[in-house]
């Protein structure tokens, strides 16, 4: 979560982690991916709503491919 942040700096922020994680964690000698969903809260959003998009977005990753992130349209 991250407090004040728009679109532009949510992605930057969750692609940098995805890249240290491919970069350097290996389980059982194979390199460990991610996938990372982003969701920015609009205006008067239920919290619940927000984790609902970014957890749709998570899995729109996955489903496309893995290890990447996808930031949630706001009609996800």
């Amino acid at each position: 979560v991250l407090a004040g942040s728009d679109a532009v700096a949510a992605v930057a922020c969750a692609e940098r982690i995805r890249a240290r994680v491919a970069a350097g964690v290996l389980i059982c000698g194979e390199r460990l991916t991610m996938s990372i969903g982003v969701a920015v809260r609009g205006a008067g959003e239920a919290r619940e709503r927000l984790l609902a998009r970014a957890d749709a977005a998570l899995y729109a990753a996955k489903h496309s491919g893995r290890d990447q992130v996808v930031l949630a349209a706001p009609d996800l």
